[in-house]
């Protein structure tokens, strides 16, 4: 079974004060679904400052000091499809022990509507019931991500 996304995650730290990031998101479910409110946690460094976001394509990006991470919020991803990102930051000159912040997994929040993680699809609803009420055959579910790690 293959992860609804997969990540390819490059970091260097460049002269002891500036750092980068580099993100290629893919998604690996049907090119016919989608996938709403995509929120991708990047960890960064706590002390680094200044991050400048290029090779953005899709969606928003911000700062979020409080949590050492930058938040990618994508309204909507298409299946089958890549996004990149890269991630450009500002160091203190002095060496600190928080860059293995930067080892911390990436992490996703995601809602995928129709796409059941094991591939089970439901194609047909049968409603037999003898009643005066009016039924609609319809079944609805989606797929949510919490720590996708």
């Amino acid at each position: 079974i293959k992860p609804i996304f997969s990540v390819t995650f490059h970091s260097e730290i460049k002269n002891n004060n500036t750092g980068t990031i580099e993100l290629q998101v893919s998604s690996n479910f049907p090119n016919g679904l989608v996938a709403r409110n995509v929120e991708v946690h990047i960890p960064v460094p706590s002390d680094c400052y200044s991050p400048r976001f290029s090779k953005l394509k899709i969606g928003s990006m911000r700062y979020a000091p409080e949590h050492c991470e930058c938040v990618w919020s994508i309204p909507v991803f298409h299946g089958e499809t890549n996004a990149n990102i890269r991630l450009d930051m500002q160091l203190p000159s002095v060496h600190s022990s928080t860059y293995e912040d930067m080892n911390r997994p990436v992490s996703f929040k995601f809602q995928v509507r129709l796409y059941a993680f094991s591939g089970i699809r439901i194609k047909r609803v049968n409603c037999n019931q003898q009643t005066s009420y009016k039924f609609i055959a319809a079944v609805y579910y989606e797929t949510c991500g919490g720590n996708y790690e």
